[in-house]
């Protein structure tokens, strides 16, 4: 390579280091503002144009880490962010902390138990953890094992976390409400209202809408800062999971997801 090649290739590097350098000046400007900021209050703080910091803006916004409020006019930083901490979750060791929760509140439903996170790329919630239950006749997906994020428990539970400006830029593409069953959820407006429940009652219900004859109640993994970052879950065949029996493993789903969270942030 010749010296002006040297020379180019340089000066292009030097561009890519500003240029990342930027977007997380920009990141990190957004997500110290509780309201969000708009183009022109983000320029001034990175002290660029208001040309460059929408060119800026618009890079980080493909990658999902920010999103454009257009109700204000403001930048807001996306729940991505957050979700990429089920890698540190993991750091933590949430399963070894888990497990024995886990165990117990199979004990009480007699149905196996799972933990989800979310994948944040592919837009599935996926299991990390599982204790199987002792009958024949059982739900099995195995650990790693992925799950629609909007015709699941787990899943539901997980997009509870995020606002619903959030939820519609994640499922701007209709390819993602695939119809698993005849009860899958079919539509945006549909998937919000089961969120809104999910958000008041404190857990989630999947009632044959992943598969015909299974049924699954989930509630949310909070860290210290409320935000959730995993769900625990109960799946079973209908026959098993009566109305009757729903109602009670609702209250030993929400006890067992409390428990994980206090114990985690804890640590």
């Amino acid at each position: 390579m010749n010296s002006s090649n040297k020379t180019q290739a340089s000066k292009a590097n030097v561009s890519q280091v500003q240029s990342l350098s930027r977007g997380l000046q920009l990141i990190e400007a957004i997500a110290s503002s509780r309201d969000g900021l708009t183009l022109t209050e983000l320029a001034v703080r990175v002290n660029l144009p208001n040309s460059t910091t929408h060119r800026l803006l618009k890079t980080v916004e493909s990658h999902g880490f920010i999103f454009h409020d257009l109700s204000n006019e403001r930048w807001q930083v996306s729940g991505k962010l957050f979700s990429m901490g089920s890698t540190f979750a993991r750091s933590r060791d949430l399963m070894q902390i888990a497990t024995p929760v886990m165990k117990q509140l199979m004990n009480e439903s007699g149905e196996t138990v799972n933990m989800c996170v979310l994948d944040t790329v592919k837009l599935d919630a996926v299991i990390v953890g599982q204790v199987q239950c002792l009958e024949l006749m059982r739900m099995v997906s195995p650990i790693g094992a992925r799950l629609p994020i909007h015709a699941s428990g787990g899943g539901k539970v997980l997009l509870s976390n995020y606002s619903n400006l959030e939820i519609e830029h994640l499922f701007k593409n209709d390819k993602l409400f695939t119809q698993y069953t005849e009860h899958t959820l079919g539509t945006l407006a549909n998937l919000l209202d089961a969120l809104a429940l999910v958000r008041d009652k404190g857990y989630a219900y999947d009632n044959e809408e992943h598969a015909l004859d299974l049924r699954c109640i989930a509630a949310p993994i909070s860290d210290e800062h409320n935000q959730i970052f995993a769900a625990v879950s109960v799946s079973g065949p209908k026959a098993r999971m009566t109305d009757e029996k729903i109602n009670k493993i609702i209250i030993h789903v929400k006890n067992a997801a409390q428990e994980i969270s206090r114990r985690y942030t804890m640590i």
